[in-house]
């Protein structure tokens, strides 16, 4: 459960943290940001069930350079011109526990891994273009996964609103996805699974809607709905009960 719910801050602090960024202007110096609210996701990653997490929120950041959150880790950000950006930092891979689901009893846990994590962005008017290379560096599994999406940003002055619309598609090595998705010999003995090994390839394709609202100077409202369909051989997956993922929430973030 600890492992969810680790996974659930992550999921929505980075989105959070990435609406947040899109304020016009961003303080020089130090900035921390508070918050609290919620969240609805699969029990894990390929599940059926939902888990509701009420969800506490924190973010540190200087400039717009350099950040430090739970969830996104401790980065840097360089402003390249020309509309290019580029972020490298230090991140975490929550794993997984074999109780957040009945399929995955006999699968075994998924240790807590770090992350060394690679993002190139550019951007042109109120569009966005963005890769990111996620490697597991501390020998969990050593895989990694590139997630690339396209999208614009939406002024609603009537609403006083920030409206976010991407699409995306995600990349992962064979090592990532046998660990997330494969049955392995000892896995396969405990759990009774078949044996299942992928090859590297696209492991999903989705859309995300977020919408931000700032109340004034200090509060904002955001809100975040997320789809995802698995592709290739992975919903073949025994472990995986749908190969449709969705996930949504809300929160309100007090900057300071």
């Amino acid at each position: 459960m600890m492992k969810a719910f680790l996974t659930s801050l992550t999921v929505f602090f980075l989105l959070v943290s990435s609406l947040t960024a899109q304020r016009p202007q961003q303080p020089e110096g130090w900035s921390y940001s508070l918050g609290m609210g919620a969240l609805v996701k699969p029990k894990y990653e390929g599940g059926s069930d939902y888990d509701f997490w009420p969800i506490p929120y924190f973010d540190v950041k200087y400039g717009e350079s350099f950040f430090f959150s739970p969830a996104q880790g401790l980065g840097y950000r360089v402003e390249a011109g020309e509309g290019f950006n580029f972020t490298v930092a230090a991140g975490f891979d929550f794993g997984r526990d074999e109780e957040d689901g009945d399929l995955l009893r006999g699968m075994g846990d998924i240790d807590f891994g770090i992350l060394g994590l690679a993002k190139l962005g550019y951007e042109w008017g109120q569009n966005f273009a963005q890769v990111e290379y996620g490697h597991e560096v501390s020998g969990v599994h050593g895989g990694f996964e590139v997630k690339s999406s396209l999208g614009r940003k939406f002024m609603i002055r009537d609403w006083k609103s920030i409206i976010t619309l991407s699409a995306f598609t995600t990349y992962s090595s064979e090592d990532y996805l046998n660990t997330y998705f494969g049955v392995d010999l000892q896995q396969s003995l405990s759990s009774g699974h078949g044996i299942t090994q992928f090859e590297a390839g696209l492991k999903d394709v989705g859309v995300s809607l977020n919408w931000i609202r700032p109340i004034n100077d200090r509060w904002s409202f955001v809100g975040i709905a997320n789809y995802s369909k698995f592709l290739g051989d992975i919903p073949d997956s025994p472990i995986v009960e749908s190969d449709n993922q969705f996930f949504g929430g809300f929160f309100f973030v007090r900057s300071m």
